[in-house]
């Protein structure tokens, strides 16, 4: 993960760093990102990267766990409300080139990289002990925003089998 040194710069640096890296992995792959490329944007010297980050993996899941927090902190209880509500609005999200370009190829490249780590704070909230219904919600709310990224002529259909789904768990529930 990001070295502890990130904590401590300005908040502004902090944010170009951030939109630098957005803007990076909405275009290139993380094993098509350059440096060069980050250090420009967010007006950095490539030594201040490295002092941040061990490699573009390590900025790449510094990146992606911030956006993930902000995406996620406007929930509501519901999971399958919320992901309905997300992928109604995916067009106007502010991440949504990051997020297509995530579920279209470093999705499957930042997963090798994490199985290969030995530790990370990312990857660790899934793994947690959930009972067997939320781990259901959350597994079709995932599959279900990764779908109307990849397939987004879909989106109604998608939302009607989210709707069906809930329907079908709130029955299972009630018996």
């Amino acid at each position: 993960m990001a070295k502890d040194i990130l904590t401590r710069i300005k908040t502004e640096k902090k944010q170009n760093l951030k939109a630098a890296l957005i803007d990076e992995f909405s275009v290139y792959s993380i094993a098509d990102a350059q440096v060069a490329r980050i250090v420009a944007q967010a007006n950095i010297s490539r030594g201040s990267f490295y002092t941040y980050f061990e490699d573009l993996y390590d900025a790449y899941e510094w990146v992606l766990e911030l956006v993930m927090t902000e995406i996620h902190h406007d929930q509501v209880v519901n999971p399958f409300e919320a992901t309905i509500r997300f992928i109604a609005g995916i067009e106007v999200n502010p991440y949504y080139d990051f997020l297509k370009k995530y579920y279209q190829v470093n999705e499957s490249l930042f997963n090798t990289y994490l199985s290969h780590k030995a530790t990370t704070n990312f990857a660790t909230h899934t793994k947690q002990n959930l009972d067997t219904k939320l781990w259901l919600e959350m597994l079709v709310s995932h599959e279900s925003i990764k779908e109307a990224f990849l397939q987004p002529d879909n989106t109604d259909q998608i939302i009607n089998r989210l709707t069906t789904v809930q329907d079908l768990l709130n029955q299972k529930e009630g018996q």
